[in-house]
């Protein structure tokens, strides 16, 4: 039976530069970016006993949609608060970069860019932040995964992707950047870690084994 690896795509952890690449590595892929926790969920989850035929499958899903012996995991994740400042910016652009979107999204990151949503709010405010690895990892044991990269170790997390799949992924790539940074005091990162504590503590026993 031909393995077929599943590699859920975060948000903010560095997928999308990574999918660039991997789109032209010569692999067998299925790209999924269908609603990732919604009503699709049943119907994508029928369907998946005809993706055994691919090397990989990509996208924002929650990973149980794909379950069975021909299918392995790779999980690439990021420090929880980071990801979720990430987040932030990428929030702040999307509501300055569409002023005729009136979505929730586009609202909430032109208050952003005001400056009437701080950090803490945002975590607080926007839906799912304080549960993004639970949505898609669904806070799965590190045993589950066959590789588990982490961000601020991309180098490694390449070096061992490209022996798994037999690709040529650059240890250079690395999520976008917005260029802009938060300084946030000491009393703010402990506020925003303690929002954030399910999330880390799933995340800092997942990470145990990751490259």
């Amino acid at each position: 039976m031909k393995t077929c690896y599943v590699f859920p795509h975060v948000p903010k952890c560095g997928g999308t530069s990574l999918l660039t690449q991997l789109r032209t590595s010569g692999l067998t892929m299925h790209e999924d970016y269908e609603s990732y926790n919604g009503p699709q969920f049943i119907d994508a989850n029928a369907d998946t006993q005809d993706f055994g035929r691919n090397d990989l499958i990509f996208g924002h899903f929650p990973v149980d949609r794909y379950i069975g012996p021909e299918f392995r995991y790779i999980a690439l994740v990021r420090d929880p608060l980071d990801r979720v400042i990430s987040n932030y910016h990428f929030h702040m652009q999307w509501g300055i970069d569409r002023p005729e979107d009136t979505g929730f999204f586009a609202e909430f990151g032109r208050e952003i860019a005001k400056g009437n949503v701080n950090i803490v709010q945002y975590i607080m405010k926007a839906p799912n932040m304080r549960m993004v690895y639970k949505n898609f990892l669904r806070y799965w044991g590190n045993h589950r995964f066959t590789l588990i990269g982490r961000t601020d170790r991309y180098g490694e997390f390449a070096e061992r992707l490209n022996e798994l799949l037999g690709t040529q992924v650059s240890a250079g790539v690395r999520e976008r950047e917005s260029g802009r940074k938060l300084d946030l005091p000491q009393r703010v990162i402990d506020q925003a870690h303690r929002l954030l504590g399910e999330e880390y503590h799933w995340f800092n026993k997942f990470v145990d084994t990751a490259v």
